[in-house]
């Protein structure tokens, strides 16, 4: 992932659309660089409150809209890197690349980041870079996505109509057969019946 991060606010939602619940002073640079090794490796992650998990039947964001206090229990995530690409320290807005397993959310890590470093923050944007052996940079529409930066705050403009009848063709020509290899590649067991 690439992830666009805030410092200096802390929303309900651990994102760029909830309320505001909590404000800090903005980290410097050497802050967060100083506690981002804290963070590689094997490490317990609390969740957000506002995520699709299921707490006793029910969706803990539901839970958390309808106005009571739901606990999130931590769980195992691993980070494999994590690191700052860019960072403002007079707007507190940092691009952060992270590879991790499933089940990590970018949005705990940008709160517990913040939190290490004295400071609080939320997500402002996320892009998924590569899952697998998948990766955006061999996306059929890769070039027609705008910059991922700090200065953009994740807010990128289309470079062009993806959907023109070239870069339709430019699809049809690259679609692989679903093949016993391909679907392990994506996770899937193939199985034949006869």
């Amino acid at each position: 992932y690439q992830a666009v991060i805030s410092f200096g606010k802390e929303t309900d939602t651990l994102e760029l659309s909830g309320e505001v619940i909590k404000t800090a002073p903005i980290p410097s640079k050497k802050q967060i660089l100083e506690i981002l090794s804290q963070f590689i490796g094997n490490i317990q992650q609390i969740p957000p409150l506002y995520s699709a998990l299921h707490i006793d039947g029910k969706r803990a964001s539901d839970i958390a809209r309808s106005g009571k206090e739901v606990e999130m229990p931590s769980r195992p995530v691993t980070i494999n890197s994590l690191e700052m690409l860019d960072y403002s320290e007079e707007d507190g807005i940092g691009l952060f690349q992270i590879c991790c397993s499933k089940g990590t959310y970018i949005r705990s890590l940008a709160r517990d980041i913040a939190k290490a470093a004295g400071s609080c923050a939320h997500l402002v944007a996320l892009r998924r870079i590569k899952v697998g052996s998948f990766s955006l940079d061999d996306a059929v529409f890769e070039s027609s996505l705008g910059d991922f930066n700090i200065d953009s705050r994740g807010c990128t403009e289309q470079k062009g109509e993806p959907y023109t009848e070239k870069n339709l063709q430019l699809v049809r020509d690259n679609l692989q057969p679903l093949t016993p290899q391909i679907a392990a590649v994506c996770g899937l067991k193939a199985c034949t019946l006869i």
